[in-house]
């Protein structure tokens, strides 16, 4: 009888401990987050229930993640693109980093689908590791130019990124104010990276079930 006494007071201490481990680990290193925009369309689209993981150390080029700009409380999404101590320009839809085209896979979208759900994909260019979206425009064969000015970083020339910043870009490259337009992000302002899609619906509320449990890549 003490036996199982002492089986039942283990088993139930353990139930505990784990009960207490799971809820640290949702409350300090996982968030859900629900993405109200599309700027990282059709990677992520807006109405997508993420799950963020938090980041510890350095982190990779390609990565999907949450973080703050600074001085600004709000969360935003995006993908890690430029490295601390690199240079980056963008040229068209191309990104040059130290002077290399970045391997991308690059998808034309319809012009009038900029602003939709979900993008219209027409053609690819070049291969890569992960997919972003460009306007494509009838006898623009190279993309549409930015519109740049003296406030923005690598387009009007090359920027050096100082040292445990980043240089994030969104997915929907031709609708997204990204580090382009408000510069790189020191690491500390960097939760963590996006790993799954748990829910996903369309603005009435509709599921869209294909997407539910799909990995962010």
């Amino acid at each position: 009888m003490r036996k199982r006494n002492l089986t039942l007071l283990i088993l139930s201490s353990l139930a505990v401990l784990t009960g207490i481990s799971l809820v640290v680990t949702f409350i300090f290193f996982v968030k859900f987050v629900y993405v109200p925009v599309g700027s990282m369309a059709n990677t992520v689209l807006r109405g997508d229930g993420l799950v963020i993981k938090k980041s510890f150390g350095d982190l990779t080029r390609g990565q999907v993640v949450i973080f703050k700009y600074p001085g600004d409380q709000q969360f935003y999404i995006a993908r890690i693109v430029g490295l601390p101590g690199e240079t980056i320009q963008l040229n068209k839809r191309s990104v040059l980093i130290n002077d290399q085209v970045l391997e991308e896979e690059c998808v034309l979208i319809k012009p009038e689908e900029l602003r939709s759900e979900s993008l219209e994909e027409l053609t690819t260019e070049r291969k890569g590791p992960y997919r972003v979206f460009y306007t494509f425009l009838e006898g623009e064969a190279d993309g549409p130019i930015e519109e740049m000015d003296e406030s923005t970083f690598g387009l009007l020339r090359p920027y050096k990124m100082p040292d445990s910043c980043y240089f994030m870009l969104g997915d929907n490259r031709d609708n997204s104010q990204d580090s382009r337009y408000r510069g790189c992000v020191r690491r500390e302002l960097i939760w963590g990276s996006a790993e799954t899609i748990y829910w996903s619906q369309l603005p009435g509320g509709e599921p869209r079930w294909d997407r539910i449990l799909m990995k962010i890549k």
